[in-house]
This record gives C-alpha cells, sequence and structure tokens, in this order.
C-alpha cells in the first residue's frame, strides 16, 4: 500500500517510501522543483510531513536541495522518520 503525495510541477503522485506507524502515523517525503534559468541543472528543494488523521502533525520547512526527486524525497522521507522516532 503506498500513501503520500509529492508537490510540484509534475501534479501529484504516490510516494511508494511512504509509510505508516503503529500510532497511525504517516511520514511523507516531498521534493519541489526550484525554479531554474537556462543555464543551471534541475534542483529540487526537500521537505518532511507528519499526518494522523489527515490532520498535519508536524511539517519541516526546506531541508535542502538535491540534483533529483528521488533524493529529495528521500530527505523528507528521513526527517519524518527521525522526528516520529524522536517525539514518539
Amino acid at each position: 500500500m503506498y500513501f503520500g503525495w509529492m508537490g510540484g510541477p509534475h501534479g501529484q503522485r504516490l510516494n511508494a517510501d511512504a509509510k505508516r506507524n503503529a500510532q497511525g502515523l504517516y511520514v511523507l517525503g516531498h521534493s519541489i522543483l526550484q525554479k531554474q534559468d537556462a543555464s543551471s541543472h534541475e534542483r529540487y528543494a526537500a521537505s518532511g510531513t507528519i499526518t494522523l488523521d489527515n490532520k498535519v502533525v508536524e511539517a519541516s520547512g526546506v531541508l535542502g536541495e538535491f540534483s533529483t526527486e528521488e533524493e529529495a524525497e528521500l530527505a523528507g522521507l528521513r526527517w519524518a522518520r527521525a522526528w516520529v522516532d524522536r517525539f514518539r
């Protein structure tokens, strides 16, 4: 089962690494394509979100920029999992 969403210009898509833990929390990783000029490579900002019962429990803000969507999503997921491990 897949849960999660990724924002950005590519629309919504499922995040195969999103997980629900024993307390019913969902951890989500996001990649957001950064505005670019013609001479630069694509960069993606990362963020993470934790939800419970379709309500946001915590959100990270921008965690950094990465060269691929996948790297950004994984960074967001790692942040969200670490938050859950620390505070739950």
